[in-house]
């Protein structure tokens, strides 16, 4: 069915756009879009420092996509994909991309109410359309608190703004917020498959894959966590037998360093979101590393899984800030 509507025919516009475009030699032309909701452990902070690393390619891969901050803030390639095991969050993403006015829609009237909130968390998704599972997917994930959606507690604020509630603000900017995403995901591919199996399928020499699982040891709720070690092993065995290249990103510690001591690792950091606590009105930094199985441009920029280096901060201040993204 051909859809007729006034976002489709933006889309495609954009999409004509964006191929006009697609030289690597003009990344600078893109501008970024943001993810349309929050997800715990995204990549809002970090992409800027990201997005630099990644070398040129045909297909570009997430594995882990969350909220796919790096995909939007990054020039389209040629061939896309974005994958994760969690079936709400890409059901989202398909109907963002299929669907965009049916979900709009669904919000006219819609309350923002701690009963409502109980009411969309307690419905078995299984008995609900591609639609509704969207609509209480975003509706949790902008209500609740940190982005949990499998852990979901209504939070409430009399001091940050935004009338006690972040719903109240991304329900006023909804088309805002959906647009660019539906434009940008009408070439992406979008995959619901387990990590190992999203690997196999798109693994090639002309591949680039960025890798975002979940962070060992964090203490996040995930429900589809890599909870064991040996997970983590298992991911960092697999990736030794690429023919792709990858960036993995990760806590900088000595136990993942170790893990992949023969590769490249650039220490980034950013001040947190949800992890961040105060002391003494200090922000809290966080520290992580991408690492990579190919050279990254610029020797300056790395040191191998063995060394550390002690002023991070340091590795990036020649054109990027990113102290404030």
């Amino acid at each position: 069915m051909v859809r007729h509507d006034k976002m489709s025919l933006l889309a495609t516009l954009g999409v004509l756009n964006w191929c006009a475009n697609m030289s690597h030699n003009n990344k600078s032309e893109y501008k970024m879009i943001n993810s349309p909701f929050k997800w715990v452990g995204g990549k809002s902070r970090l992409r800027k420092q990201i997005i630099p690393l990644i070398p040129d390619h045909t297909c570009y891969v997430e594995l882990f996509a969350g909220a796919a901050w790096v995909l939007f803030g990054k020039q389209p390639s040629e061939v896309e994909v974005i994958n994760d095991i969690d079936q709400e969050l890409i059901t989202f993403f398909r109907v963002v991309k299929d669907k965009p006015d049916e979900l709009i829609k669904s919000f006219e009237w819609e309350l923002v109410s701690r009963a409502e909130f109980e009411r969309l968390a307690s419905l078995n998704t299984n008995q609900l359309s591609d639609v509704q599972r969207a609509h209480r997917f975003f509706y949790i994930i902008m209500a609740g608190w940190g982005g949990e959606l499998n852990y979901p507690r209504f939070a409430t604020s009399i001091t940050d703004g935004g009338h006690g509630n972040r719903l109240f603000g991304a329900l006023k900017t909804l088309h805002k917020r959906i647009e660019p995403v539906y434009k940008r995901l009408s070439t992406v591919i979008i995959e619901n498959l387990d990590w190992a199996d999203c690997l196999e399928r798109y693994d090639n020499a002309k591949t680039v894959m960025y890798i975002d699982p979940p962070y060992p040891k964090n203490g996040v709720n995930y429900k589809h966590n890599m909870k064991s070690w040996e997970e983590h092993e298992h991911l960092a065995d697999r990736l030794s037998r690429t023919t792709c290249r990858w960036l993995l990103s990760s806590y900088d510690s000595d136990e993942v360093r170790s893990l992949y001591q023969d590769y490249y690792v650039v220490p980034i950091s950013s001040y947190s979101g949800m992890a961040t606590r105060k002391a003494n009105d200090k922000r809290v930094m966080n520290r992580e590393v991408v690492i990579m199985n190919f050279e990254p441009q610029g020797k300056q920029l790395y040191t191998n899984g063995k060394e550390r280096l002690d002023e991070p901060l340091k590795v990036f201040q020649k054109g990027f800030d990113f102290l404030n993204v």
